[in-house]
């Protein structure tokens, strides 16, 4: 069995919070792996409207997003994080959980999203 990071919770427990978007929401570990590579790669699609992120199970791309999150926060960019399942195949769950994330980061932009709903 392969071990994970561990987060706030676990499928055995539950999650002790959720995120804004409705997914549990995981901790950064204190000494998580260092993808530097990944990073760098996830840097130079800064310019891009949207990044999309696709691995195995267990793969880290959970603490991958988060860490590169925190890197463009702190450089004054605005993000948003929304985590899709298989039940996000229906159009309408998948624009209402986007225009959630969108509303989180960008609030002034709720009257205008919620007009094309």
């Amino acid at each position: 069995m392969r071990n994970n990071l561990p987060v706030k919770g676990n499928r055995r427990s539950g999650p002790e919070w959720l995120g804004e978007d409705g997914a549990p929401a995981a901790a950064i570990e204190a000494k998580p792996i260092r993808r530097r590579r990944l990073l760098t790669a996830l840097a130079e699609a800064e310019c891009c409207l949207l990044t999309l992120i696709c691995a195995p199970a267990g793969a880290g791309k959970t603490t991958l997003a988060l860490e590169w999150m925190e890197q463009l926060r702190a450089s004054g960019n605005v993000v948003s994080r929304v985590t899709l399942s298989a039940d996000d195949n229906e159009p309408v769950r998948f624009v209402t959980r986007l225009t959630r994330a969108l509303q989180t980061a960008v609030p002034e932009t709720a009257p205008a999203l919620i007009a094309i709903t």
